[in-house]
């Protein structure tokens, strides 16, 4: 999306989503206590990818798992990254390939997870964050979001310190019932229109 038409008022901006038969029966519910790893990733490690589980590789217990590309043979099946998503507190999101928005961010949430997001980068340098514009109208958004990677960890410590881990999952798991109606009544709306 080109940060430059949110806000216009003839373009309407929905998030990705995640990917057709992310949720077909492979999710549970499940809190912080009932998953096996504190962070998770799972993906290409180009770029920045390649330090952001540096950031991250210390806090036990953390599970990663590089693939050769997109849609790579040695990359995990749906059911298994939903499963490896269901199994983490924290799932770190990077920005796309080619773009700031990642089903990454929205399997998270949809796995139960907190994404771990970079704010901005420098090709959309949206301010409060890229993630503000996509969540229209939400003031304070719960997952973690950081200027840079290990930023996003030292919000993870003090997550974790404070005792606050559970009450983010809680308010994630609320963002995202919220924006899922939201965004059907909005397409809903939208083609009512055509």
């Amino acid at each position: 999306v080109n940060p430059w038409l949110f806000g216009h008022p003839k373009v309407t901006t929905l998030g990705l989503g995640f990917k057709r038969g992310f949720n077909n029966g492979y999710l549970k519910e499940k809190s912080i206590y009932e998953r096996k790893y504190w962070w998770c990733f799972a993906g290409t490690p180009h770029g920045e990818r390649g330090v952001m589980p540096e950031c991250f590789e210390d806090l036990q217990v953390g599970k990663i798992h590089y693939c050769s590309g997109c849609n790579a043979t040695d990359g995990l099946a749906v059911e298994q990254y939903a499963s490896l998503l269901n199994d983490s507190v924290f799932a770190l999101c990077p920005p796309g390939q080619d773009s700031m928005d990642s089903f990454r961010l929205y399997e998270a949430l949809e796995a139960g997870c907190i994404p771990v997001a970079l704010k901005r980068t420098e090709r959309v340098p949206i301010h409060p964050s890229y993630w503000h514009a996509i969540f229209e109208g939400e003031r304070e958004l719960p997952f973690v979001l950081g200027d840079s990677w290990q930023e996003c960890r030292e919000q993870v410590d003090k997550a974790r310190k404070t005792h606050k881990v559970e009450t983010l999952q809680i308010d994630c798991q609320r963002l995202w019932v919220r924006t899922k109606e939201k965004w059907k009544s909005l397409a809903k709306e939208l083609l009512d229109t055509l």
